[in-house]
C-alpha cells in the first residue's frame, strides 16, 4: 500500500472579497492607523491581522493601570513585588505601553484567549525596550490550546537582554500541529538566567498577531527515505490564500546545491466557505484551497531537498522545504557495531513506519525506552511485536530502563531529570513491581538491557557499585533467561577494576565529545578490560559546522572507534535537526547518508591497516568476507593513479556510486577532503602490498660505495605465484639487479637481495622507491607498491626553506641540526643555473643547530629552476645532497 501524504498551505482574504469578514475573530486593543500602516508594506503580503495590543487607556476601563482581559504569572519564583503596569510614551508615538520594574525575580503576563484555526500559519510581532539587565532574558511567546484549555504546543522569539531602543521581537510564522487546535495566548516574558537582577526596565508594545496561507508539503513516505528514485512524490497543500489560481513552482536540489528537476504549475484553487454567516446573510470566505502532486524526476541515489515557493498577485505567498533520501537497496549487515539511542521511543516517527526506517539505515542494535505502565497491555504488545520483527531484520534491541510510567515517577517528587541512580537507590517496593511486568513480557526478547539513557551517569562514583550492579541483576534474572546489564560512564573516569564486573558493557560518554584522536587514545587506554566498551557519538552542531565538516567529523569518528576495538558505536539522539541524523519532523538530516554508508561498509568487518599511495593519501582498509573496501581521503583534492582490483567502485559519503577512468592497469581515483568509499579492492595484493618492507629503511649518505639492503613480502594469494618485480628508484641510483625474479608459494614470506650505488649527486633525505609487480597468480596482475628509502641515518639532519624578501633577492634558508655528540665541521656549496655557486663552512658544531642564510639577487629569475645544495663533512664520510625546487 502507498501512502500520500499532503501538505496544508494556508493563506489571506480572497481577492475580491474585500469588505467581508473572514472566518477568525479580530480582536482589538486598539487601532493602529498610523504606525501598523507602515510596517504593513514589510509584512506578509497574504497576511490577516488576528490580534492587535497597544496597552492605550481606552482598553483600561477600571482605571488600574493594567490592560483588561490579560492575567500575570504569580507563584514561586514571580514575586507580585516585580511591578507590571501601563504607563505613558509608548513605542512610535503611541499613547501608552506596559512596563515591568525588574526587581529580584521572574514576571510573565498573558493576553486573552484569541481564537485560531489550525488551518492557517501564525505570525507575532512585538516592539520590546529592556535597559539595566545583566543576567534576566526578555522573550515573547506564542502558545496554542484546544476546546479544553489543554497546552498543545509552545513557540518563543529570540531571547534578548539589551536593547535599550525600541526593536522588534518575532515569533514565527508557526503552522499548529494539532488540527484540535482553537485558541492562542501571546506570552511576555521577563526570566532570570541566574541570580536575577534587581534593578532594570523592559517595556512591550504594538503586539500584532496575524494569520498567514497554510502550506503543507509532504510525500508519500512516512519518513522520506526511499530506495528507488521512481517512487517519490511529493503533494503541496494549501487553503486560506488570496490569489485563486497561484503560479507553484517545484525544484529538487542535490547536497551540493545543484537543481536536478523543476516544475512549474498553477493550482486550480476551490474557495472554501467558512460555514457562518456575515451580518448580510451571505455565507463568510475563508479563501482558496488547492492541490498540487509532482513525481520528480529523479535519477540517483543521495540526499535532496524539495523547494516549493507560491506566488500571488500580492508577491510571494510561501515558501516551504522538505528532505528526503533516496538509499541504495542494500540487506542489513548480520552482524555490525553500529546502532541508534531512541530516548523519545516512537517520536516522531510512530512505530511501524519507525521499523521501517530502521531497516534502511545501517544499523545492528537499537536503544529503546520499554518502561511502560503495569496496566498498559497495548504498549507492551506493541514492544514485543517490534522487537520481534527488528530481530528478523538482524537489529538488537537494548532494553533503556529510563523514564519509568508516570506512577512511579510521582513517588520522587517534582524532579525534572530522573536519573538511573536515583531510581534504583530507592525502596524496591517504589520500583520493583513497575519493572516486573516489563520483564513478565520483554525478559525472553530483550537480552541487553541498560539503566538510564547513554549521557546518564549517574552511576559514576557510586558507593558499592558492583554489589548494587549483582543486585539489579539478580531481579533481572528471576525471569527465566540470563541478561546482560550495562550503565553510562564517562570516558574520564576509569572503569572500576573488579574481577568478573557485574556488568557486561559501559556505554562511554563525554562532554564536550571527544575528537577522532582523543578517542583513539582513550580506547587504547582501556585495552583489555572485561566489560564491553560501547561509544557514544554526538555529530557536531549544524548551527555551528558546514554540512561538509559535519559529515568529514563523524566518519572520522566512526572510524576511530572501530579501528581501535569498541564494541558498539551509538549516535545519542537520531533524532534532532542540529545534532542528530535526522530532523526534528523525522525526516532525513543532512548526515543521514553519510552515517549509513560508513555504517555499511564496516560493519562487522576487520581492519586490515593502511597503504602507500602515490600522492600519499591517507586510507583505511578493511575486510569482510572476502571483499576489501578502503576508506580514502586527502586534506587537498588530488588523483591517485593506482591499481587496486579488477572492478572497483567508487561511492561517495551520500551513497553515489561511480566506477572510476583508468590508465593503462591502474585507476584514477579522486581524492578529497571528504572521505570516499573504494569497494572491490583486492584483498590478496592489499595484504601483499601491507606485508612489503625493505630490510633497512635508512642508507648511509655515502657515495660512491654499493649497499646492501633486501626486501621481504608474503604471498596471500591462494594460490603460489611467479612473476617479476621491477625497482624504480631515482634515475641516478644504481640498483641490481633492478628486475628480480620471484615465485612464492601461498603463504610464503620471500626475502630479494638487491645492492645500491649512490653517485656523488645524488639527493639525501627521504626518496620515494616505486616497486612494480607484475605476477601470475589465478591470473596476471600488475600492480605496484609504494615506499621510501631515507638516505641519511638521521643522526645528522638538514632542513631548507627558500623566500623571496622585500628587495626580490632569492633567500635559501640552511638549517644542519647535528644529533650527534661529536663535534662536526662540513663545507656546504650551493649550485645556481647559470650562476657561480655560493658557500659557506660551518665548523665544530655540536649537538644542535646551526643556520646559514644565502641571498641570491634578482631572485625572481630562478622562480620554477632547481637548485642543488651539497654539504660535505670534514674530515668524515657524511655527504648530504639536497636539490631545492624554488617555487614560483
Amino acid at each position: 500500500m502507498r501512502l500520500i501524504f499532503s501538505l496544508l498551505i494556508l493563506a489571506a482574504v480572497p481577492t475580491g472579497l474585500a469588505g467581508q469578514e473572514t472566518g477568525d475573530v479580530i480582536v482589538r486593543d486598539r487601532s493602529f492607523a498610523t504606525e501598523i500602516g507602515a510596517a504593513d508594506a514589510e509584512r506578509h503580503p497574504d497576511a490577516v491581522e488576528v490580534f492587535t495590543a497597544g496597552f492605550e487607556a481606552a482598553f483600561d476601563k477600571d482605571y488600574d493601570n493594567w490592560p483588561d482581559g490579560w492575567r500575570r504569572k504569580v507563584g514561586d519564583g514571580y514575586p507580585h513585588y516585580v511591578e507590571i503596569v501601563t504607563t505613558t510614551g509608548g513605542a512610535a508615538g503611541g499613547e501608552n505601553k506596559l512596563s515591568i520594574k525588574v526587581n529580584g525575580g521572574a514576571a510573565a503576563c498573558y493576553s486573552p484567549p484569541i481564537p485560531i484555526r489550525s488551518t492557517f500559519s501564525y505570525i507575532l510581532e512585538a516592539q520590546v525596550r529592556a535597559e539595566g539587565l545583566t543576567r534576566d532574558q526578555v522573550y515573547v511567546s506564542m502558545t496554542f490550546f484546544d476546546d479544553a484549555g489543554h497546552v498543545l504546543e509552545t513557540a518563543y522569539s529570540r531571547r534578548v537582554r539589551h536593547m535599550p531602543h525600541w526593536g522588534k521581537l518575532e515569533v514565527g510564522p508557526v503552522t499548529p500541529e494539532h488540527e484540535n487546535a482553537t485558541t492562542a495566548i501571546i506570552g511576555l516574558h521577563l526570566e532570570p538566567t541566574g541570580r536575577p537582577d534587581l534593578r532594570g526596565v523592559v517595556e512591550f508594545d504594538e503586539l500584532w498577531f496575524a494569520r498567514l496561507p497554510r502550506m503543507t508539503l509532504r510525500t508519500n513516505s512516512a519518513h522520506n527515505v526511499y530506495t528507488d528514485p521512481q517512487q517519490v512524490l511529493v503533494e503541496c497543500e494549501v487553503s486560506g490564500i488570496s490569489t485563486r489560481d497561484p503560479q507553484t513552482r517545484f525544484e529538487v536540489i542535490d547536497v551540493a546545491g545543484n537543481v536536478v528537476a523543476r516544475n512549474t504549475q498553477r493550482m486550480d484553487g476551490q474557495l472554501v466557505l467558512d460555514g457562518k454567516t456575515t451580518a448580510a446573510g451571505t455565507e463568510r470566505a475563508a479563501g482558496y484551497a488547492g492541490k498540487l502532486v509532482w513525481h520528480p524526476p529523479i535519477e540517483d541515489y543521495g540526499f535532496y531537498r524539495v523547494n516549493v515557493s507560491m506566488d500571488s498577485h500580492a508577491g510571494l505567498v510561501h515558501e516551504r522545504t522538505l528532505t528526503l533520501a533516496v538509499v541504495r537497496p542494500h540487506a542489513a549487515p548480520t552482524n555490525g557495531e553500529f546502532g541508534w539511542s531512541l530516548p523519545d521511543g516512537d517520536q516522531p516517527v510512530p512505530l511501524k513506519a519507525l521499523e521501517q526506517l530502521l531497516t534502511h539505515v545501517g544499523i545492528n542494535w537499537l536503544k529503546f525506552p520499554v518502561w511502560f505502565a503495569p496496566q498498559d497491555n497495548a504498549r507492551a504488545e506493541q514492544i514485543v511485536r517490534f522487537t520481534e520483527r527488528l530481530s528478523f531484520h538482524h537489529i538488537e534491541v537494548i532494553g533503556l530502563l529510563a523514564n519509568p510510567p508516570a506512577e512511579l515517577r510521582d513517588g520522587f517528587g517534582d524532579r525534572e531529570e530522573l536519573l538511573a541512580a536515583d531510581i534504583f537507590s530507592a525502596e524496591k517496593e517504589l520500583w520493583q513491581p513497575a519493572l516486573e511486568a516489563v520483564m513478565n513480557r520483554l525478559s525472553l526478547k530483550i537480552r541487553w538491557w541498560q539503566l538510564g539513557f547513554d549521557k546518564d551517569i549517574s552511576f559514576v562514583n557510586y558507593p558499592d557499585l558492583p554489589e548494587k550492579i549483582s543486585e539489579l541483576k539478580s531481579d533481572l534474572y528471576k525471569f527465566g533467561q540470563e541478561v546482560s546489564v550495562g550503565i553510562g560512564w564517562r570516558w574520564i573516569n576509569e572503569e572500576l577494576p573488579v574481577e568478573n564486573p557485574p556488568w557486561q558493557f559501559l556505554s562511554y560518554s563525554a562532554d564536550p565529545d571527544l575528537t577522532p584522536q582523543e578517542l583513539e587514545t582513550y580506547l587504547k587506554l582501556d585495552r583489555g578490560k572485561q566489560a564491553s566498551r560501547w561509544v557514544v557519538i554526538e555529530p557536531l552542531s549544524r548551527a555551528r559546522y558546514s554540512n561538509d565538516v559535519r559529515a568529514t567529523d563523524l566518519i572520522h569518528r566512526m572510524l576511530a572507534a572501530k579501528i581501535h576495538g569498541a564494541d558498539a558505536i551509538f549516535v545519542p539522539q537520531p533524532f534532532s535537526t542540529d545534532r542528530g541524523l535526522m530532523n526534528d519532523d523525522g525526516t532525513p538530516g543532512e548526515l543521514l547518508l553519510p552515517w549509513r554508508t560508513t555504517a555499511l561498509a564496516l560493519a562487522g568487518a576487520e581492519y586490515l591497516g593502511s597503504i602507500t599511495l602515490p600522492n600519499q593519501s591517507k586510507n583505511h582498509i578493511f575486510t569482510r568476507s572476502g571483499e576489501a573496501v578502503m576508506v580514502i581521503w586527502n586534506d587537498s583534492p588530488t588523483e591517485e593513479v593506482v591499481y587496486l582490483g579488477d572492478d572497483i567502485r567508487l561511492t561517495d559519503i551520500w551513497g553515489r556510486a561511480t566506477a572510476p577512468t583508468t590508465q593503462d592497469h591502474r585507476q584514477v581515483i579522486p581524492v578529497g577532503p571528504l572521505p570516499t568509499f573504494i569497494t572491490g579492492v583486492s584483498e590478496p595484493i592489499t595484504r601483499m602490498r601491507m606485508s612489503f618492507e625493505f630490510a633497512k629503511v635508512q642508507l648511509p649518505s655515502v657515495f660512491g660505495r654499493p649497499h646492501q639492503e633486501a626486501f621481504r613480502m608474503r604471498n596471500y594469494f591462494p594460490q603460489g605465484v611467479s612473476g617479476k618485480a621491477t625497482l624504480t628508484t631515482p634515475e641516478v641510483w644504481r640498483v641490481l639487479p633492478r628486475v628480480i625474479n620471484i615465485k612464492m608459494a601461498p603463504g610464503e614470506l620471500t626475502v630479494e637481495p638487491f645492492e645500491v650505488l649512490l653517485p656523488f649527486d645524488a639527493s639525501s633525505g627521504r626518496q620515494d622507491i616505486r616497486i612494480d609487480f607484475d605476477v601470475n597468480a589465478d591470473k596476471n596482475y600488475r600492480f605496484s607498491i609504494y615506499r621510501h628509502l631515507e638516505i641519511g641515518l638521521g643522526d645528522v639532519e638538514v632542513e631548507v626553506a627558500t623566500r623571496l624578501n622585500d628587495q626580490g633577492d632569492l633567500e635559501v634558508e640552511q638549517h644542519i641540526i647535528n644529533h650527534t655528540d661529536d663535534a662536526l665541521s662540513f663545507k656546504c656549496l650551493l649550485f645556481i643555473p647559470d650562476r657561480r655557486r655560493m658557500r659557506t663552512q660551518v665548523l665544530d658544531l655540536d649537538r644542535g643547530r646551526d643556520t646559514r642564510t644565502y641571498r641570491l639577487f634578482d631572485g625572481d629569475e630562478l622562480l620554477g629552476k632547481t637548485l642543488l645544495l651539497r654539504i660535505e663533512e670534514v674530515d668524515g664520510p657524511r655527504n648530504l645532497n639536497y636539490r631545492i625546487e624554488v617555487e614560483k
